[in-house]
């Protein structure tokens, strides 16, 4: 398997094994990851825990998945059998980091995955575990109302399609967006054929 880097594709089996795993552990309804970008990647020096500088990769990109709407697992989420649909099934598009150190022989195999709150930064680089790979995703859908101004904010202000959403962790920096980090981009239902405000 082959992931996109910029404009070229690179094999990448370790980010997409720590990002299937990541996602699949989340969830036991019938879900599909169809492409995984990883539209930046870098590295810094960070102490985790009771340990020395370490050298970390970070791995930013988008995940580009669908679910299935008649998955009796699925009926919880709203509206989801009026979302616009391809083949049956209804796409949505989430960014995430992955911080992981370079050295796979200090990797101990141990992976947390932090649930950013409101789209922030749930990474701290202060804190971290030695030997541990961090995963953070957006999972909130309404975010993406935040970068366009009311009374009527548009949704999706920023279209994840396009590309990467907000700026990537710069070493000791957080990722950051125009206003959130980490956001996920996801249908408008529609009734009756019209789409509803969202």
């Amino acid at each position: 398997m082959y992931t996109r880097i910029g404009s070229r594709w690179r094999p990448s089996l370790p980010v997409i094994a720590i990002l299937g795993a990541a996602i699949s552990w989340n969830s036991p309804s019938d879900a599909f990851i169809q492409q995984i970008v990883v539209d930046a990647t870098s590295t810094a020096n960070y102490v985790p825990v009771g340990g020395t500088s370490t050298s970390y990769t970070i791995y930013s990109g988008r995940i580009f998945g669908q679910l299935d709407p008649l998955d009796p697992h699925n009926t919880i989420i709203t509206d989801l059998n009026l979302a616009p649909k391809k083949d049956g099934l209804v796409g949505y598009i989430s960014n995430f980091e992955i911080v992981t150190p370079t050295d796979a022989l200090q990797r101990n195999g141990l992976m947390i995955y932090e649930v950013p709150n409101r789209g922030g930064n749930a990474i701290s680089t202060t804190s971290l575990e030695p030997g541990v790979t961090y995963v953070q995703s957006g999972w909130q859908g309404d975010l993406l109302t935040q970068c366009t101004t009311p009374p009527v904010p548009l949704y999706p202000c920023t279209n994840l399609n396009n590309g990467p959403y907000g700026t990537p962790r710069n070493g000791n920096t957080p990722p950051s967006g125009p206003q959130t980090a980490f956001v996920i981009q996801v249908p408008v239902a529609a009734a009756d054929g019209m789409p509803l405000n969202g």
